[in-house]
């Protein structure tokens, strides 16, 4: 990632420009084509250093209040196969896979799953229950958010 490439990536993930052509707005700003702009980010997507260009949106304003981190107990030789169920759901927002510490804490994949009701949140979890017939878990509801960013460049 050079200069240009950083610089590309700062001005969408701060300000994306809500214009017509936003890539040629940026371009205007870095003296540059708009067909570098976007040759430029699909260069960045491929190699893997950006996943995608999207809104984020505030689930709390939008009703969704209830949030909770499952953490599930996989077997290791079904974990690829479990976590592609897992985050098939939309309502799903995050599902990682972390290290178990033996006798300790052995669950190893986590998700978070959005919810305007504690209902809609156990209605998710016992679905996914049921798809992977998984039963050792642990709920942990959100009580307060006090921070939500994302990383930035």
């Amino acid at each position: 990632m050079d200069e240009i490439d950083k610089k590309i990536v700062k001005i969408l993930q701060d300000n994306f420009p809500l214009v017509k052509r936003p890539f040629a707005h940026v371009a205007k700003i870095l003296n540059i084509s708009e067909r570098e702009v976007i040759e430029r980010i699909k260069k960045l997507k491929k190699k893997g250093l950006i996943r995608k260009l999207s809104a984020s949106v505030r689930h709390r304003m939008l009703g969704y209040k209830y949030n909770a981190l499952v953490a599930w107990k996989v077997p290791e030789n079904i974990v690829e196969t479990v976590c592609k169920k897992f985050i098939e759901l939309e309502n799903l927002s995050h599902c990682y896979e972390r290290e178990i510490v033996k006798g300790k804490w052995e669950y190893n994949i986590y998700t978070v799953i959005h919810g305007k009701t504690k209902e809609d949140v156990e209605k998710t979890i016992k679905h996914l229950e049921k798809i992977t017939g998984l039963k050792d878990y642990v709920i942990l509801y959100s009580l307060k958010e006090y921070k939500k960013t994302y990383r930035k460049l």
